[in-house]
């Protein structure tokens, strides 16, 4: 009788139990042919059919057991997965019960939120009227303060503008002057002088360069504001220039009866001598500067010969500007007066026909428009004053000579009497 081959277990019935922690024993392989022999042998005394039945029987028995442990095992994998898929389902039975309570708690706490926030916004407008009227204000005061502060810091940041620098003099020295700047906190002054420029700075718009400025020569200045940061420093000014000189001493002068007369003047190299002005330029006598340092004596007969009349001397050392060496002041005033005796008159010309008379001076040693006019030796003398000093005048003398027969003519002419005297008489035969 031919044995039926015991059942093989599928694959993924057997991964699924190792899965689960089942371990799984395949049916065991036939037993090889040789076991077979030897238990013919060891029972070669039992009938041959009584053997092979045994045989066939146990083997059925076995794969009888083998088939029932399958089958209970497959059972409990099926029961596993029920288990499983029971505590799953139960799972998420729970899980919607327990949302479902979150949800409706949820919607509970939101309902109990919006009464309660209701309720606070019906507590709070009333606080925010009361807060409204007495924040409002402080608000303004310290939005405002906030502007200034942001105003200030724009202001102590914003660049100063860019000073306008002078140089002037006064009877004590050089000073250095920019405007003053309400936002400045210092002022720098800077000088070049020979090649090298020094940094001043001060407190005040205003800075003395008596300590700077001693040695003559060309000097440049310029300046810049500080501010309270880098970024409000100004620009620098515009670039000023001064010269330093060494200025002369004025002469020291004495009036003497022809002369005038002073001390030379250390490095001067000349003198002058300013006696009056000409159309607003002043006019003067150019004397030179004497050697070794002798006196400087200077003859009025220079000043007699511009004319008559009252003068007010000054003299003047002048300096080599090249050298950075500068004239003197005025001198003292020195008053001096000349007075002269006029020129007469230098022709006398008479028509007879019309009795018109025309006068000739020398303006310049005549400086007059009066005259003194006899006819006929005495007999007839009266004075005539031109409109305007002139070299030629002429004078109608027919209101004069309608009744006289004239026979000589002459003419003087009048001085002021103080700066200029009577000329000599200028005559005429009239014939």
């Amino acid at each position: 009788m031919a044995v039926p081959p015991k059942a093989q277990m599928p694959e993924h019935i057997r991964k699924m139990f190792e899965q689960k922690g089942i371990a799984v024993q395949q049916s065991a392989p036939p037993k090889p042919q040789q076991e077979t022999e030897v238990d013919s042998v060891s029972q070669q005394n039992l009938e041959p059919e009584n053997q092979e039945q045994e045989i066939v029987e146990q083997e059925v028995e076995v794969q009888e057991l083998e088939q029932e442990n399958f089958e209970e095992e497959i059972s409990q994998e099926q029961s596993a997965e029920a288990d499983a898929e029971e505590v799953e389902e139960l799972n998420q039975e729970t899980n919607t019960e327990e949302t479902t309570q979150q949800e409706e708690q949820e919607t509970n706490k939101k309902s109990k939120k919006a009464s309660k926030e209701k309720k606070d916004k019906k507590k709070m407008s009333k606080k925010k009227k009361v807060l409204i009227s007495v924040l409002t204000p402080l608000g303004v005061v310290l939005a405002a303060a906030i502007v200034l502060v942001v105003l200030h810091f724009i202001d102590i940041n914003k660049q100063l503008v860019t000073p306008e620098l002078v140089v002037y003099e006064t009877t004590t020295g050089a000073y250095l002057k920019v405007e003053e700047h309400d936002r400045a906190t210092g002022y720098e002054f800077y000088m070049t002088y020979a090649g090298k420029t020094t940094k001043m700075e001060s407190s005040s718009a205003d800075y003395s360069l008596k300590a700077k400025v001693e040695k003559p020569g060309e000097y440049v200045f310029y300046a810049r504001y500080i501010g309270q940061t880098e970024n409000a420093n100004s620009e620098y000014s515009k670039k000023v220039s001064y010269t330093k000189y060494d200025k002369l001493a004025a002469p020291v002068v004495t009036k003497k009866q022809t002369t005038l007369e002073w001390t030379a003047v250390a490095k001067a190299t000349k003198y002058y001598v300013y006696y009056g002005s000409d159309q607003e330029q002043p006019l003067y006598i150019e004397q030179p500067a004497t050697q070794n340092g002798e006196n400087v004596v200077f003859d009025l007969q220079k000043i007699n010969q511009k004319g008559a009349g009252a003068y007010t001397l000054y003299v003047v050392a002048v300096g080599n500007e090249e050298n950075y060496i500068q004239s003197s002041p005025l001198s003292q005033p020195i008053a001096y007066s000349y007075t002269v005796k006029l020129e007469k008159p230098v022709s006398l010309y008479f028509d007879k026909t019309t009795n018109k008379l025309t006068i000739n001076v020398d303006t310049q040693n005549s400086p007059t428009k009066n005259f003194l006019i006899t006819i006929n030796s005495n007999k007839l003398s009266f004075s005539y004053e031109a409109d305007k000093l002139a070299s030629s005048q002429t004078l109608d003398l027919s209101p004069f000579v309608s009744d006289v027969i004239i026979s000589q003519i002459s003419v003087v002419a009048v001085g002021d009497g103080t700066y200029t005297t009577n000329s000599d008489a200028a005559s005429i035969v009239v014939q």
